[in-house]
């Protein structure tokens, strides 16, 4: 609060430096004048800073969803292909030695990959709407209530300036301050459920990663060091901006390069069923 009362005090004597250099306006109306429209000025840029502050999120979560969904896709197409391609070879047997169909185990990968997609749908409808809810529930009438209720003109400026500087700050901090926490909130759940496929396919196939020797969703996989590494990024304090230009160039490229795969992992897939 003191911060502010000094700022609003320094503005305030900038208001009134202006005014004694000037000869052409009337004295009586000056300093409010100058005051409410300054205190307009601030009000406007604010709201503008507001829109940009949510969009600027929604596109940084949305190109963080980007790469997880990339990744997580290029980690299902290898945990199928590895299935298929080990029964072309054997059978995969669990710890108590009995023979698991090939269709059973697909339909247990399916299981296990169908909730980092599901989790990736939800998350992005979720965080879209928290971010379109919040709106700017400033009032400019707080500020043109000085006037009516200040004995003098430079009460009256003082009381117009200290409030757009007040409504700026807090609606500025408050913004930050929930959508990081629901940034960090929403970014570490996403995590968290595409790791837990490692888990759900080792419970139901126990040494399944050592059957099919892939490191496909463990801590030794690059799709998942591509996710560490982004999320790390995206909570990385005052750096949206940031996130968005370095990462939404790496989607583009994998955008891409995953394109240009599929017809072939098709082809390859279908000749490993026949």
């Amino acid at each position: 609060m003191q911060y502010l009362t000094i700022k609003v005090s320094v503005i305030l004597l900038c208001v009134i430096s202006i005014h004694k250099c000037s000869d052409k306006i009337d004295d009586k109306y000056y300093l409010a004048s100058e005051a409410y429209h300054f205190a307009n000025d601030l009000f406007l840029q604010s709201r503008e800073w507001y829109n940009q502050a949510k969009q600027q999120s929604l596109d940084s979560f949305r190109t963080f969803l980007d790469v997880v969904r990339i990744m997580n896709d290029l980690m299902a197409r290898e945990m199928r292909g590895a299935v298929i391609k080990y029964y072309r070879i054997r059978h995969l047997h669990d710890f108590t030695n009995y023979i698991i169909s090939l269709e059973d185990v697909m339909e247990i990968v399916d299981h296990c990959l169908l909730d980092p997609v599901e989790k990736l749908q939800q998350t992005s409808v979720q965080f879209e709407e928290i971010i379109k809810n919040f709106e700017d529930t400033r009032t400019f009438e707080l500020v043109e209530k000085c006037r009516d209720q200040l004995p003098d003109e430079v009460a009256v400026a003082h009381c117009m300036l200290h409030q757009a500087v007040v409504f700026n700050e807090t609606m500025r901090d408050s913004l930050i301050t929930i959508v990081k926490a629901k940034t960090r909130q929403n970014a570490i759940d996403v995590n968290q459920t595409v790791f837990r496929v490692h888990t759900c396919l080792t419970y139901f196939v126990p040494n399944i990663f050592n059957h099919l020797l892939i490191k496909t969703y463990t801590d030794e996989c690059d799709y998942l060091k591509m996710i560490v590494t982004s999320i790390k990024d995206l909570l990385n304090e005052n750096k949206n901006d940031i996130y968005d230009q370095k990462w939404s160039h790496i989607v583009k490229a994998l955008n891409i390069e995953l394109k240009k795969t599929m017809f072939i992992s098709k082809q390859s897939l279908t000749s490993l069923t026949h």
